[in-house]
């Protein structure tokens, strides 16, 4: 589990240090609002791996209500719906 948890860490502290930092003017704004979208969905794709390896009797209602209050209801959707939702999560 931790060779799939650290790497999803290590993916938000480089988008976090590589992004707007290479010259090009970005609006703060918008970077915060990226940097938010990547973490968010990184949080979705191990949630989502959680559940994957997870009885669905133990986990599916919690997981569902998560997603449903993390994620906008079309992003939240699509990954309840999708047959490998880890992947789904990786999508957006």
């Amino acid at each position: 589990w931790g060779l799939t948890i650290n790497p999803t860490r290590d993916l938000n502290r480089m988008a976090t240090a590589w992004y707007g930092h290479d010259g090009i003017p970005v609006d703060p704004t918008l970077r915060a609002e990226h940097l938010r979208q990547v973490s968010l969905m990184t949080w979705a794709f191990v949630r989502s791996m959680k559940r994957h390896l997870s009885p669905p009797a133990e986990d599916e209602e919690a997981y569902v209500a998560e997603l449903n209050a993390r994620l906008s209801p079309e992003q939240a959707q699509a990954i309840i719906a999708a047959a490998h939702r880890p992947n789904r999560a990786l999508y957006d």
